[in-house]
């Protein structure tokens, strides 16, 4: 039997309890992808996701109200172990209130990890102002007017 196989099973303190497979794969040199990282702290919210099996174009984020959609897909390519294609999605929802939609961006680093950066909404200062007034002429008629328009109808 493959001794990184035997290693596995020799080894059960490092099973994870949410990816059993995952000690496995790596035993085996495979990597984990797409695994993410959510942050959220006084610059903004964070989110970060290892697409390194994909180029740039090959990735697309959306935003629907307050919903980011990563989505990840690569026709099929040979590599030394046949063919593969890849495809994801993966969904998360923006704290509401919290950060600023608007300037959401995303950057993809030369190592594959694909950014997306949200930066906290600014508080509204509390400023206070004068409001200047403007004098204009009379906006209603006087009574003395109104009855005697009233008299002459």
């Amino acid at each position: 039997m493959d001794r990184s196989l035997l290693s596995y099973f020799a080894e059960p303190a490092e099973w994870s309890l949410f990816d059993p497979w995952r000690y496995a794969l790596q035993s085996f040199g495979h990597h984990h992808h797409h695994a993410s990282i959510q942050k959220l702290d006084e610059n903004g919210f964070q989110f970060r996701v290892d697409v390194q099996q994909y180029k740039p174009e090959e990735i697309k984020v959306t935003l629907n109200e307050n919903t980011v959609t990563v989505e990840g897909q690569h026709e099929e390519r040979s590599d030394a172990h046949g063919t593969i294609s890849r495809q994801f999605v993966r969904k998360f929802a923006l704290p509401k209130g919290v950060v600023d939609v608007e300037k959401l961006q995303t950057t993809f680093s030369s190592d594959g990890v694909l950014t997306i950066h949200a930066p906290k909404l600014q508080a509204i200062e509390n400023k206070s102002r004068v409001i200047p007034i403007t004098r204009t002429g009379p906006v209603k008629e006087s009574i003395k007017d109104k009855e005697q328009n009233n008299e002459t109808k």
